[in-house]
């Protein structure tokens, strides 16, 4: 009868240490490749390069200089009035005045449609995009940033404290704007 036990114990032990080296196999597989993935998500935040603002087109568009050409950035999440649009001068002047002729990095998405490079900009270590959307100087543009649930929280907070373009009474999307405008056409 001790035999039996003991033979049990070592084919439980057996079988104890095969699941322990599975689960170790398992966990170093999910850290490795979650890790890297982890890595690639967090290194599309970090800023790639710095550059010249050279000139502001609206509230989330601009151009910089990109080594003697022109390279122009529309900004990422959000969505800012169009300049014929109610509060889209002063969004256009609000981002002027902040990043006029300085140096900014910026981290780059992907293209849009109209080849402008999707981006995040940062003037010392700020971020723009999100600034502007704090100050309600944009709308979070959540077809494009549905993930992005901190600009729903600025554009929340600047609602109930008015700022930018939600001092004005029913402010219109820019995207309802242009859906409207090409309508009338």
């Amino acid at each position: 009868m001790a035999k039996r036990k003991t033979r049990r114990r070592r084919k439980s032990n057996t079988m104890n240490k095969k699941y322990i080296l599975l689960l170790a196999g398992l966990i170093i597989f999910l850290v490795n490749f979650f890790g890297e993935k982890f890595g690639e998500i967090q290194n599309k935040s970090l800023p790639e390069k710095t550059y010249k603002v050279l000139y502001v087109s609206d509230g989330d568009t601009l151009t910089v200089d990109d080594g003697g050409s022109k390279r122009k950035l529309r900004l990422y999440g959000i969505d800012a009035p169009e300049k014929t649009q109610t509060y889209g001068l002063e969004s256009k002047e609000f981002l002027l005045n902040k990043i006029r002729d300085k140096n900014i990095e910026v981290t780059f998405i992907s293209k849009d449609r109209y080849g402008r490079d999707i981006s995040v900009i940062y003037l010392e270590n700020e971020n723009i995009n999100e600034l502007m959307v704090r100050e309600g100087y944009a709308w979070w543009y959540k077809e494009y940033a549905k993930d992005d649930f901190i600009y729903g929280e600025y554009e929340k907070k600047a609602r109930e404290k008015k700022k930018g373009l939600w001092s004005k009474s029913n402010p219109v999307p820019p995207w309802e704007y242009r859906k409207n405008k090409k309508s009338k056409k």
